[in-house]
């Protein structure tokens, strides 16, 4: 994944299935996981199990790259119909078709960011 500078994210979310393990290659991000909030610089590798409210953005002024592993698989074919509702940039996302996929998926989106 590669979030571009300034870049808010995706909004507080609780994955009912599966976990998510970032790990940093390039940048840095910021993350939210649980009550915890992380400065991650590369090399960092963040873990949010599922059940567990977590969001990341990239307020610098440099793009990040990330490898993000969610186990188990499946999560994959939610963010392809996501990325059809919400192609980011400067289009808001459609709402309701957007939410209706994380439900589909056991994605609870907890409000914006």
């Amino acid at each position: 994944m590669t979030a571009r500078a300034g870049a808010p994210g995706p909004p507080p979310h609780i994955h009912e299935r599966e976990d998510e393990a970032i790990y940093i290659l390039e940048g840095e991000l910021e993350f939210q996981i649980g009550e915890r909030t992380i400065q991650a610089t590369v090399g960092t590798f963040a873990f949010a199990p599922r059940g567990m409210v977590h969001k990341f953005s990239n307020p610098g002024p440099k793009p990040a790259k990330a490898l993000i592993i969610v186990s188990p698989a499946g999560f994959e074919k939610a963010l392809e119909e996501m990325a059809q509702v919400a192609p980011g940039g400067d289009q808001p996302p459609e709402m309701e078709k957007l939410l209706t996929i994380a439900n589909k998926y056991g994605l609870k989106i907890l409000g914006p960011q």
